[in-house]
């Protein structure tokens, strides 16, 4: 499902809805009217966005970045920042404990290119493995596939460019760049690449 179609823009307001809240991640879409903004704020643990819809500005100790739809910016633990004050803007907000790993800090980033395609091959980069929480990105070959399995955890797959095909509990989904689906905890899934395609994937565990 297209996640910008769980959270809608309102003037005048901020908007925001949890989608996942444990000890150690916090995970929140977020809408913005046009000119709203949140204040200056720091989050005890590293903070990663990733924008789904607009122009989004960012003010990162000083100075302003700007990140499009399809960027990230991943901001260090207790790192002073404050984001919006533009157009409308829908974007996804994950709070986790320290050690995202294999991305640039504090700066904005194609999430899509810190993977590449290799032939014949499934190539994956781990962003974040802890106890309640794992995020990694995926690059799949045409044709590759990932078999039959289940997983400990919630599994949101966010597919970033390309077509996946990602069957839960034997039913086919055909996806889409843009398009997200969760695999619950314990439910069979498996995931098939229709078209070369990456994916970013994030396991919230009890």
């Amino acid at each position: 499902r297209d996640r910008s179609e769980l959270i809608s823009i309102q003037p005048g307001r901020v908007v925001s809805m949890a989608l996942s809240r444990s000890e150690h991640c916090q995970m929140t879409l977020l809408a913005f009217g046009d000119g709203e903004s949140i204040s200056e704020e720091r989050y005890f643990g590293d903070t990663v966005y990733y924008v789904l819809e607009g122009d989004m500005p960012l003010r990162l100790e000083g100075h302003e970045v700007r990140l499009g739809a399809g960027d990230c910016l991943a901001v260090p633990a207790q790192t002073t920042h404050a984001i919006g004050g533009s157009g409308p803007i829908k974007l996804r907000r994950i709070c986790m404990e320290p050690l995202i790993k294999n991305l640039p800090h504090a700066r904005p980033f194609p999430l899509k290119d810190q993977v590449g395609y290799e032939p014949g091959k499934v190539v994956s980069l781990t962003l974040a493995q802890r106890p309640g929480v794992g995020m990694t990105l995926f690059a799949f070959d045409a044709g590759e596939a990932i078999s039959t399995h289940a997983a400990p955890g919630d599994a949101m797959a966010t597919i970033l460019e390309g077509t996946a095909q990602i069957t839960i509990d034997g039913v086919p989904h055909t996806l889409n760049a843009g398009e997200a689906v969760i695999m619950p905890a314990g439910i069979p899934h498996a995931v098939q690449a229709v078209t070369p395609f990456k994916m970013y994937l994030v396991v919230a565990k009890q």
